[in-house]
């Protein structure tokens, strides 16, 4: 995993443990670090992606059988097929649908950039609380 992929707020595996990025740093040496729960922090080396499922998707709104979609407001539908791993987001109207963004999604943290690029702010949840 490569420190520029990763943005504030992306959701990692730290040691096969979620957390949620507060804060990255290069150092002066090349060392690079995330930092998680306050001052914690820890290499990039033992940061993993958090694969992208669809018990995730399901946790956070999505339904369906073959392909999972969500409403998002404004006549837009979140379509996400996963066996492609593939996100669009449509506009609709009664009979017609327009495409508007496609991209692939093999992790958690794909999938918060690409919700970002689609201006849909949604906070994700890995497990119910």
């Amino acid at each position: 995993m490569k420190l520029e992929n990763l943005m504030v707020g992306d959701w990692v595996n730290v040691y096969d443990i979620p957390k949620q990025i507060e804060g990255i740093r290069k150092f002066w040496n090349g060392d690079e670090v995330v930092y998680y729960d306050g001052d914690n922090g820890n290499f990039i080396e033992n940061v993993t992606p958090i694969p992208l499922t669809s018990e995730i998707l399901e946790k956070n709104g999505f339904e369906g059988v073959v392909y999972l979609w969500i409403n998002v407001g404004d006549e837009k539908v979140l379509e996400y097929y996963p066996f492609e791993h593939r996100l669009s987001l449509y506009y609709t109207e009664e009979k017609s649908q327009e495409l508007l963004f496609r991209c692939q999604c093999f992790s958690v943290h794909e999938f918060q950039h690409a919700l970002k690029l689609c201006r849909i702010k949604k906070e994700i949840v890995l497990w119910q609380q």
